[in-house]
């Protein structure tokens, strides 16, 4: 609890981009190459200077706003994702898991059952690893506790899917627009300190 809480007053003092400022700067600035942004969840692109359609693509709250992404934390770029709004809605506000019975599969993401019999999205393994550290940051960011079966998987992810050149550049162009860092990029193995999320 102790390394939570000086964790927490290291990263708890982020500028509140407002939602639509958030979308604009991850649409337009930091996930958006050569006018071109990328579905985290699967091989889908499109060419955009700014906000999209949302029917065509979304802003993916990787914590969802039902399980209370709300205020500041709904506009924080450490967990927000371009998503195209197909697989948005798919994803809806499941939880996370390895699904092993699956009802729909795209480009390597799947959704369906967990071992354990939880209705349960899996994202494709080239964002397992940065959804894990994003989803580490948010709880500690504000005080929300992980259940212990997407904690299981977060934590298995963690591990196998090391911190990309991509992951490591985008913590640092968060930084630049609202001032903290995921000390999980920074430093995995934080995650191995934290008994319980």
């Amino acid at each position: 609890l102790d390394f939570k809480n000086k964790l927490w007053g290291k990263i708890s003092t982020n500028k509140d981009l407002g939602y639509s400022g958030a979308r604009k700067i991850m649409f337009s600035k930091l996930d958006n190459v050569n006018g071109v942004v990328c579905d985290v969840y699967s091989t889908q692109c499109i060419r955009t200077s700014g906000i999209p359609d949302p029917k065509v693509f979304n802003t993916e709250h990787s914590w969802c706003q039902s399980w209370g992404a709300v205020g500041i934390s709904k506009d924080d770029l450490h967990h927000l994702y371009p998503v195209s709004s197909n697989i948005n809605s798919i994803r809806s506000n499941y939880p996370f898991c390895e699904v092993v019975a699956s009802t729909w599969s795209s480009d390597g993401s799947v959704f369906g059952e967990s071992s354990s019999g939880t209705l349960c999205f899996e994202p494709r393994d080239e964002h397992k690893g940065e959804l894990a550290r994003a989803m580490f940051y948010f709880s500690v960011r504000y005080s929300r506790p992980i259940d212990s079966e997407q904690e299981y998987f977060f934590r298995k992810w963690n591990s196998e899917f090391p911190v990309t050149e991509k992951e490591f550049k985008r913590n640092e162009d968060i930084f630049t627009y609202q001032g903290n860092r995921n000390p999980f990029i920074t430093y995995p193995a934080f995650a191995d300190v934290i008994d319980d999320f």
